[in-house]
């Protein structure tokens, strides 16, 4: 029987948030700046990458790649919109990350941190990124994710 309960034993270094809204989104809904003050006031480290497009939010995947390559470990907090289908940069609909594409960067983040990766998705249907887990790979994506599995109000 496959043991599905694992202890996740790991102090993070930082929160690493990527910030995908639109800029007329980021200043009405304030997510960014909420999340960063909240944990700032907390003690908690945090390092954010605003992104109006696909391109920079590869790239900002990259930079976070590298810190773990570094033996960083962090947890990764996404801001955007989504679907059922993937994640959206800025507001156009048009520049998706499907789920599957978001996989092969996760699990190189994750196996980097030795499997100790927490996600966490603010954005409509964020829990849907559980279909980018392929059972028959023995690198996971992340160790956890959280996020909402329909719509927000």
């Amino acid at each position: 029987m496959v043991d599905l309960m694992k202890r996740l034993d790991v102090e993070y270094d930082f929160v690493a948030i990527i910030d995908g809204l639109p800029d007329t989104e980021r200043i009405q809904w304030k997510t960014s700046d909420n999340l960063t003050h909240f944990l700032a006031v907390n003690g908690i480290e945090q390092m954010s990458s605003l992104c109006d497009d696909k391109n920079m939010f590869d790239k900002s995947l990259k930079y976070f790649e590298a810190l773990a390559q570094n033996g960083k470990k962090f947890c990764l907090h996404i801001i955007c919109h989504g679907n059922k289908n993937g994640i959206a940069i800025n507001k156009s609909l048009k520049e998706m990350i499907k789920w599957e594409e978001f996989r092969e960067k996760l699990q190189t983040i994750n196996n980097l941190m030795e499997q100790k990766l927490i996600v966490n998705m603010t954005s409509c249907y964020g829990l849907h990124g559980i279909k980018i887990v392929d059972e028959n790979s023995a690198i996971n994506p992340f160790f956890g994710l959280i996020g909402p599995s329909k719509k927000s109000q």
